[in-house]
């Protein structure tokens, strides 16, 4: 770091812990020999909150549609006439698609 990033406030960014990340499946390994605990092929990453109005607005249309989803899934099961389904489905890929468009411009910094 120089003298001037210094003076204006700017810090290297932390450099990454690949050792952690690489040491997961060996602990996978040690709990499932030692404790007998089997994975459900199922994980999460939790990050800190993101805050702002484009990542809420994003959310709220993936919940929309996710919703969606499980409603044309019922909708299946159930032997929906065939309209109702392709209705569904339209409206579920129109959303997915605003939903990408959003949340790539929420990472753009909504430009």
């Amino acid at each position: 770091m120089g003298f001037l990033d210094g003076l204006l406030g700017r810090r290297k960014p932390a450099r990454p812990n690949l050792d952690s990340l690489f040491a997961i499946p060996a602990a996978a390994v040690t709990l499932q020999v030692s404790m007998d605990f089997l994975s459900t092929g199922q994980g999460a990453v939790a990050f800190r909150s993101v805050e702002g109005r484009a990542f809420a607005d994003v959310e709220a249309e993936v919940r929309a549609l996710t919703q969606e989803v499980q409603a044309l899934a019922a909708a299946l099961a159930g032997a929906a006439a065939p309209s109702t389904v392709t209705a569904a489905v339209s409206k579920a890929a129109a959303a997915e698609s605003k939903a990408v468009t959003a949340g790539s411009k929420a990472a753009d910094g909504g430009k």
